[in-house]
């Protein structure tokens, strides 16, 4: 679960207690748990198994081609992949400076569409189901006043079947008085058990019995 704010944050949490739940306020840290990492102890595994040293340095003083290459396709196989059944993700996140040249650094801490980027980027990872969930909050409440917000209107609801969905705006599932009675505004917090249950057809409820 990926959102920028600490309230949504709580909430899906406590939502989505039944399960087990990664969240991240930015986007550098979905993009870090999505990215492929390398298993040190693993490429040193498939080169002892290979018949090599577990320390064997490619491309070194005497070494061969065949050798080089092969200590490349073991690298290939040595990454531990995404393993993220869903992943729920806001829509307008503040621009981070990493990466940015000096240009760029106006936009450090304005609201930017990251959600895209990890939406397709968890697709790109195979997680199965993707949700962008974004209820519009940018300023005051108004998704009209924000010209990616009001386009989201237009990809709201299910984008590719089973894969990948839109929960925005006013039709994005959001907490009731009944629900969180202690809460001002609660209409302010989206409602992660919802989403889940929309894209995966299983309720929290139904998942703890």
């Amino acid at each position: 679960m990926v959102d920028d704010s600490q309230e949504q944050r709580v909430a899906a949490e406590e939502a989505l207690k039944e399960h087990e739940v990664i969240v991240c306020d930015t986007f550098t840290g979905a993009a870090e748990l999505l990215n492929p990492r390398f298993n040190e102890e693993r490429y040193g595994t498939l080169l002892v198994e290979a018949g090599l040293s577990a320390d064997f340095q490619p491309f070194s003083d005497g070494t061969t081609d065949e050798q080089n290459d092969l200590c490349y396709e073991l690298r290939k196989q040595a990454y531990d992949h995404c393993d993220l059944d869903v992943v729920l993700t806001d829509l307008m996140m503040p621009a981070e400076r990493g990466g940015l040249s000096d240009k760029g650094f106006p936009f450090v801490g304005k609201p930017v569409p990251y959600g895209f980027a990890v939406a397709l980027h968890a697709l790109k990872a195979g997680v199965e189901r993707v949700a962008i969930v974004s209820n519009g909050q940018a300023d005051d409440g108004n998704h009209h006043n924000h010209p990616i917000l009001y386009a989201c209107d237009q990809i709201e609801g299910v984008i590719v079947e089973n894969r990948l969905s839109a929960f925005v705006g006013y039709r994005c599932p959001h907490m009731s008085e009944e629900k969180l009675p202690n809460t001002t505004s609660p209409s302010r917090i989206k409602d992660w058990a919802e989403v889940l249950n929309r894209i995966t057809g299983v309720s929290c409820e139904e998942e703890s019995k």
